[in-house]
């Protein structure tokens, strides 16, 4: 199926995220507007979403993703690979086949728990003590395709070279007004803060959302049924290949992301 006409100039959406499903479940009706209306959308996952598990587990996150965007794209899910070195790291782009305007950077740090404590597979490293400052560098997980390890900085240096790079004209990331121990993942948070961070010093003219992630389950139903049914069928193709969540309408009714997958709320 061939992308939906544009209506109105085509945008360039740099949507960053901490884990692969984070978009799907917090800002996935606006991800499919913005695929459906003939727009670039490009992804970045910051970390492996390993939740302290092998790789077994957290490549068929990504391959789940891919899955995921293909379906809203309307293409089969093939999808190719290219490495640039960006800001002295080797950074890896999946870019879809049939609809070249999609793709995502697995950047394969590791999971940070919800409480930045991380897990001991991975050396208790996370994003939260990268930025607090008790952790000096953070190695991607075992089983990445280019291991690398930033510091702080260098983190921060990589996201300017990929903004600097796609050149958006939006913006999407996570909660960046909330604080660590608010209910959210403290990954969510973590990101946020710097994807915000790199934004503010961008020259070039964007718009920059933050997306409510866990304690959006607080607030009211605010989607249409139909919203909600696309939502569903999108993050539905990614949960098929993620055995640690839900996978039809009725699983995740008894889990978080039935309330999830029913609210999208921009923070303020």
């Amino acid at each position: 199926m061939a992308p939906a006409p544009r209506s109105g100039p085509a945008e360039r959406v740099l949507t960053v995220v901490a884990h692969a499903d984070d978009d799907l479940l917090f800002s996935g009706t606006r991800l499919q507007q913005l695929v459906e209306g003939g727009h670039a959308v490009r992804s970045v996952v910051v970390t492996a979403g390993d939740a302290g598990r092998s790789a077994s587990y957290w490549k068929r996150r990504e391959t789940g993703l891919e899955a995921s965007y293909a379906l809203l794209a309307g293409v089969p899910s093939t999808w190719s690979t290219s490495v640039a070195q960006v800001a002295g790291k080797t950074i890896r782009t999946r870019t879809l086949v049939g609809d070249p305007r999609i793709s995502i950077v697995f950047l394969q740090l590791p999971d940070g728990n919800m409480d930045g404590s991380g897990f001991w597979r991975t050396g208790r490293r996370s994003l939260q003590r990268l930025r607090t400052g008790s952790l000096r560098r953070i190695r991607t997980v075992r089983g990445a395709e280019h291991p690398e390890a930033f510091t702080i900085d260098e983190l921060r240096a990589v996201l300017t070279g990929l903004f600097e790079e796609f050149a958006p004209t939006i913006v999407h990331t996570l909660d960046h007004v909330g604080d660590y121990g608010d209910g959210d993942h403290s990954d969510h948070h973590t990101v946020a803060y710097l994807t915000d961070e790199v934004q503010r010093r961008s020259a070039g003219p964007h718009r920059f959302s933050g997306y409510l992630g866990y304690p959006v389950a607080e607030r009211p139903s605010n989607l249409t049924p139909e919203q909600v049914a696309a939502k569903q069928a999108a993050f539905f193709a990614y949960a098929a290949y993620d055995g640690e969540t839900c996978s039809t309408e009725e699983t995740c009714a008894l889990r978080p992301e039935g309330a999830w997958l029913r609210r999208e709320y921009t923070v303020v």
